[in-house]
């Protein structure tokens, strides 16, 4: 394995939506790059969207891209309106990113008594009565990506391995241990790659499965572990 910060080769696995603007920008910061689906997300209930609304003046979190994605294309023209007399978060530049190109300004921030709005884990240890859960999460079925990270693990021709979140460590595991076997899979993770988690629940995640992460981030996504690597 390498030593540096450039050229080390990744692999992560992120929501659809998120996974390539992730990607391009580790490969902009001279990482090599491999990932794949980590959940397949579809649209929530109305009564999640019409909390949103129901509460008027209540500050909002935006936690993902996609939960972005979900909320302005329910209330189309209405979302910007919807938004006004409110303070905006997001919990990373990339939804960030994606407000703003819905027009909408917003801070990066987790601030107590918001709206939480999105799916998943991104919505793990938030308060019932302070969640919208526009979102609805399951794993991904085998792709590509998968598998070509999955045989990249087993010739050590990975550098790092980061685990995004609790779910999507969940499933990545999943992945490797039924194409490896568990005792092969984890002595691959153990002895090939080094492991980075995002987030101390991912890390105690990977703990509980019996692997201690060389590397832990402060939160959910890549974006932490990147800046600690490059």
């Amino acid at each position: 394995m390498t030593n540096d910060g450039t050229g080390l080769r990744i692999a992560f696995t992120l929501p659809a939506s998120e996974l390539k603007p992730t990607a391009d920008e580790a490969v902009a910061k001279g990482f090599q790059v491999m990932g794949a689906p980590s959940i397949d997300v579809s649209k929530g209930e109305k009564d999640q969207f019409d909390l949103i609304q129901s509460q008027e003046g209540r500050d909002l979190v935006f936690t993902s891209m996609m939960a972005v994605h979900e909320v302005s294309k329910h209330f189309g023209d209405g979302f910007k309106p919807l938004l006004e007399g409110r303070k905006v978060y997001a919990v990373t530049p990339h939804v960030q990113a994606e407000l703003k190109v819905v027009g909408v300004s917003a801070e990066i921030g987790r601030p107590s008594g918001a709206l939480y709005i999105g799916g998943g884990t991104d919505l793990a240890g938030v308060p019932e009565g302070d969640r919208a859960e526009v979102l609805v999460t399951k794993p991904a079925g085998m792709s590509n990506g998968m598998l070509h990270i999955l045989i990249a693990l087993k010739r050590g021709e990975l550098d790092w391995v980061l685990f995004t979140s609790p779910e999507a460590a969940e499933n990545l595991l999943s992945r490797i241990y039924q194409k490896y076997g568990e005792d092969t899979g984890k002595t691959y993770l153990e002895e090939h790659v080094k492991i980075g988690a995002a987030g101390q629940d991912t890390a105690e995640f990977l703990r509980g499965k019996g692997l201690e992460p060389d590397l832990v981030s402060d939160s959910h996504g890549v974006e932490g572990i990147l800046q600690k690597l490059s």
